[in-house]
């Protein structure tokens, strides 16, 4: 089933900065599902270590494609959660994929729909489930658009 997420504008996954081996600043990727309330227009961050681009992804040979899955906690950010992660995800060749909560009308804290957490998200029955699935969806519709095939092998 294709996911009801889709980005805003297309994103190249191997940029310049990637590309010439250096450590890259994480991009921003918004998505929308229909409607313009503020459940259906989302983001998340998406950072690619220097050496993915190299070792073979824009030549479009099959690399292992490895995905670290970061979200924040309440009241972080997902550039928080990347800069954890960065120089793991840069030491096994792995991309981090970093969704953001939805923030609180009281104290502008981001969080998710959790049981007894986060404030709004809870309160507003956010489903966030539905928005990491489809940040998922979105993000290897993309990758398999810019490497020109979809034949990445995954672990």
């Amino acid at each position: 089933m294709e996911s009801s997420w889709k980005l805003t504008q297309p994103k190249s996954l191997c940029s310049s900065t990637n590309a010439s081996n250096k450590r890259g600043k994480p991009g921003q990727w918004d998505v929308s599902r229909g409607g313009n309330d503020k459940n259906n227009l989302r983001s998340f961050s998406v950072y690619v270590p220097p050496n993915f681009c190299s070792n073979g992804a824009q030549q479009q040979q099959d690399v292992t494609l490895r995905i670290i899955l970061a979200t924040h906690g309440y009241g972080g950010k997902p550039a928080m959660e990347i800069r954890k992660w960065q120089d793991v995800a840069d030491a096994v060749n792995a991309i981090i994929i970093a969704p953001m909560g939805t923030g609180s009308i009281a104290n502008q804290k981001l969080g998710w729909n959790a049981v007894e957490c986060c404030g709004d998200p809870v309160l507003n029955e956010t489903d966030d489930l539905d928005f990491v699935n489809g940040v998922m969806d979105v993000f290897l519709h993309q990758l398999g658009d810019s490497s020109g095939s979809s034949s990445s092998s995954s672990s």
